[in-house]
């Protein structure tokens, strides 16, 4: 399978290495142009990132179900100006193979919780937290209460045994379904507790529901 063969709406992760560094960012697929996935621009400290560099490696990881990711390499990316706004178009010529990926394995949650608006009031607007991983959070809020420009929030929701998950995480992507609602995915900058134990607590919770174990 090629990257241009990803359908629209399709959850992707961005991987970015310069040397020993890496940096992951959350996005779905937009348009599809010749070959050409479109997303929204890539954003880091407040700036779109420019791709072009040759010193950055890229790959990226789709969801396409299962728990196991497909994972294209060697892509390239770079900006590019729409008649609105800008786009992160990206390109890749290799094979997508499954891969697997378990910082980036995430897990269905299905809890409310609480979002805190980056530079807004001390109210708190009510979610519903969808999935989580090591490295991001997804969750869905009502439209018409979602505020546009928030680049951070803080998210609060029930973990094991009465404790509360607390996370803080920048603002990767905002895609709006149906019912006037929004799903916003974040990638996880600050966590108070350890997202490895609670991931690992949730799946076999989730599977005793599917195996009618309650």
């Amino acid at each position: 399978m090629k990257l241009g063969e990803l359908e629209i709406g399709t959850e992707i992760s961005i991987e970015l290495k310069v040397g020993a560094k890496s940096r992951t960012f959350r996005q779905v697929v937009e348009k599809v142009m010749k070959g050409v996935v479109i997303t929204s621009p890539l954003i880091y400290e407040g700036r779109m990132l420019d791709l072009s560099a040759g010193d950055i490696a890229i790959s990226v990881f789709a969801n396409m179900g299962g728990e196991v990711p497909m994972q294209f390499r060697g892509c390239s990316a770079k900006l590019v100006q729409g008649k609105e706004k800008k786009f992160c178009a990206i390109a890749c010529n290799n094979e997508g193979k499954r891969v697997n990926r378990r910082s980036n394995f995430r897990i269905f949650v299905g809890e409310r919780g609480a979002v805190e608006l980056s530079g807004k009031s001390s109210a708190k607007l009510e979610v519903t937290v969808k999935d989580l991983s090591l490295m991001g959070v997804a969750f869905v809020v009502d439209k018409v209460k979602w505020e546009k420009g928030v680049s951070y929030v803080w998210l609060e929701f029930p973990g094991r045994y009465g404790d509360r998950i607390r996370i803080q995480g920048s603002v990767v992507h905002v895609t709006p379904v149906e019912n006037n609602l929004l799903i916003v995915g974040c990638r996880i900058l600050k966590c108070a507790n350890d997202l490895s134990t609670y991931i690992t607590h949730k799946q076999r919770e989730n599977l005793k529901k599917i195996s009618g174990k309650s």
